[in-house]
C-alpha cells in the first residue's frame, strides 16, 4: 500500500498543488483545511506523514502539533511545518 500524506492547509489552491505532486509521485494523500479537521482526520487515517501549515484559521499549527503529540501521533509520524510568511 502506498504511504499516506496527510497535509493541513487552508489556502486551498496550495494544498491542491502539494496533492496533484504528492499524488504523481505515488503518495496517497488527505486533505483538511483547518486544524480541527486535520486532527480528525490523523486520528482516523494515522498518516505516515503530516505536512501542517503554521497559520491556520481558528486553531494555529502549533495548537494542532501539541495535541497530535498528546494524542500519541506525534512523535511517531513525522512533521513538516509550513508556512506562507512574507517578509513583512
Amino acid at each position: 500500500m502506498r504511504p499516506l500524506i496527510l497535509i493541513i492547509e487552508d489556502h486551498a489552491v496550495l494544498a491542491r498543488l502539494y496533492q496533484t505532486v504528492l499524488e504523481r509521485t505515488c503518495y496517497r494523500v488527505a486533505l483538511a483545511a483547518n486544524g480541527e479537521t486535520g486532527i480528525e482526520a490523523a486520528r482516523r487515517e494515522h498518516p505516515d506523514l503530516v505536512i501542517l501549515d503554521l497559520l491556520l484559521p481558528g486553531m494555529p499549527g502549533t495548537e494542532v502539533a501539541r495535541l497530535l503529540c498528546e494524542d500519541g501521533i506525534l512523535p511517531n509520524t513525522p512533521l513538516i511545518i509550513t508556512s506562507g510568511l512574507d517578509a513583512e
